[in-house]
């Protein structure tokens, strides 16, 4: 049967040492799809080959083997978004990304974090793990959005680092960050200087996302005086009006309450 193929596949994946037939057999638990599901833990492990083909291939398998290999991949997939090796925790990075758009626990398994500290950790890793939980949420598209408002908060912190990637989340969702704009726009009123640079450049950045919102980008123009703020209200300004964000925005626009 198909399962006991598969099976037979992922039993001899690690034992396979030429880069080529390992490539091979890769590409054919990539064929198998949805059968593989049950055999994640192994595909998990070829993220930490040197081979970059091969961890590309491991990530395309498990994204072809579908929501289902969630239950055998999941925690092997996510600690290697703190491997020691630059190169294989980005591939875990970005194994979860293109998992989170159709797996809702990975989603839900990294938002977590926006709601605690890693332990055991030096500060650096703090800061790039957290700024690695934005570029997975960005991938989540709609598994995103029961982690909005702790999105938000990221807009807030004292990092530039962090607060860049809750912005390129945010775009990065599109249409499923509307619910956000309000949260987001609530945010040009601060009273620290770069988290009202960060809400108005997140703004922009949504484009038609924040509806009517973009209006107070707009206004923000006429009345900030700090000179970064002014600048990147200018930018978004420009980029919502080339994106027509306006003509959406224009009737019925909120108020500042």
């Amino acid at each position: 049967s198909g399962s006991k193929v598969a099976a037979a596949v992922a039993r001899e994946l690690p034992m396979v040492q030429d880069l080529t037939a390992r490539r091979l057999v890769l590409l054919l638990m990539v064929d198998l799809g949805p059968l593989v599901a049950p055999h994640g833990k192994v595909l998990a492990s070829q993220l930490d080959h040197q081979d970059s083909g091969i961890r590309v291939t491991a990530m395309q398998a498990l994204v072809a083997a579908g929501p289902g290999v969630a239950a055998s991949s999941l925690e092997h997939v996510q600690k290697r978004m703190m491997h020691p090796h630059c190169d294989n925790r980005r591939a875990g990075v970005d194994a979860m990304r293109a998992l989170a758009s159709i797996c809702p626990s990975y989603a839900r398994a990294v938002g977590k974090g926006l709601q605690e500290e890693p332990e055991d950790v030096s500060a650096a890793d703090a800061l790039r793990y957290k700024c690695d939980i934005f570029r997975v949420l960005g991938g989540a598209k709609e598994n995103a959005q029961p982690f909005l408002e702790d999105m938000c908060y990221g807009l807030e912190d004292k990092d530039w680092a962090v607060r860049r990637a809750a912005i390129e989340a945010f775009e990065d969702i599109e249409e499923h960050a509307e619910e956000a704009a309000p949260m987001v726009a609530k945010r040009l009123l601060h009273h620290e200087p770069d988290v009202r640079r960060a809400a108005a450049e997140c703004l922009g950045r949504m484009g038609t996302h924040c509806g009517q919102y973009a209006n107070r980008v707009e206004a923000m123009m006429e009345t900030e005086e700090d000179e970064d703020v002014l600048r990147a209200c200018q930018a978004s300004y420009k980029m919502l009006q080339e994106g027509g964000a306006f003509q959406r925005g224009r009737a019925g626009a909120p108020g500042w309450g």
